[in-house]
């Protein structure tokens, strides 16, 4: 058995691509970094890790998730 990692998950989006409106003068700002389909993390709170501890910490969360749903096997 090997180890639930988020980055196996289905719901695990390595870009969720987001789009900030300002106005019409000022266009807005795109933004991006892994999140998690199913909300329990988004691309505010840990889209962009600081380090290799906060993208472990984030990815191991598939070990307590209810929503983890591991890839298909491939035939």
């Amino acid at each position: 058995m090997s180890e639930k990692l988020c980055v196996f998950c289905k719901h695990f989006d390595w870009e969720a691509i987001g789009y900030t409106y300002y106005s019409t003068l000022t266009g807005g700002d795109t933004h991006g970094g892994m999140s998690c389909r199913k909300g329990h993390f988004s691309q505010y709170d840990a889209g962009r890790p600081d380090d290799v501890d906060d993208f472990r910490t984030t990815i191991l969360r598939a070990g307590t998730c209810p929503d983890y749903t591991p890839p298909e096997e491939s035939k």
